[in-house]
């Protein structure tokens, strides 16, 4: 089951929030991240085969992540060889429940 998931959107270093990730490992070892707290899902994807076929906290969680241009992954919901997701084949693995 996953009742929430907690994603990073920034760090506090020495009481400023910054928005990206410290390239020094020195100023790295003095942030602490700052979470923002999803509602997760508490069915399985482990069939999904269609991004249309996620539970709607899975697609938002998706839509999360895309609004951080990440480098685009695949859609994936676990760690198999057939857990693409056919929408658009960008972004992220989804978290999977069993």
């Amino acid at each position: 089951m996953l009742p929430a998931l907690k994603v990073c959107t920034a760090y506090k270093l020495d009481r400023k929030v910054i928005n990206y990730f410290p390239a020094n490992i020195d100023v790295l070892a003095r942030c602490e991240p700052v979470y923002e707290e999803l509602p997760g899902w508490m069915t399985s994807t482990e069939n999904i085969r269609k991004y249309k076929d996620l539970p709607v906290n899975a697609k938002n969680y998706v839509k999360r992540m895309e609004d951080f241009r990440l480098p685009r992954q695949p859609y994936r919901r676990g760690s198999g060889p057939r857990t693409r997701l056919s929408k658009n084949p960008d972004y992220l693995r989804l978290p999977q429940i069993k």
